[in-house]
């Protein structure tokens, strides 16, 4: 094992994960943790092991904001589709 710390790990845990126990963190707290990795990783030097544990976690975090966006998108095509039927009555 690479000696990941699971609780980073799921900090941005996906909505695929379908665990009730770990909620998916809004768009906003994935990029904003996100964005601390990147910065974390750009202006230090950082050992393997941390650099694979935030490795990691930031994929989770992308994985998550994407996950948010998707669920937006079909959101708003929804709420279009239903006012371009409306709208056409």
């Amino acid at each position: 094992m690479l000696g990941l710390n699971p609780t980073r790990v799921l900090k941005c845990a996906t909505m695929a994960t379908k665990s009730k126990e770990v909620a998916a963190p809004e768009f906003e707290q994935s990029l904003a943790r996100l964005e601390e990795i990147l910065t974390e990783l750009e202006s230090a030097q950082i050992p393997l092991a941390s650099l694979v544990e935030k490795y990691a976690e930031a994929a989770g975090c992308l994985e998550n904001c994407r996950a948010r966006l998707e669920e937006a998108e079909l959101k708003v095509r929804k709420l279009s589709e239903k006012g371009f039927e409306a709208a056409d009555v």
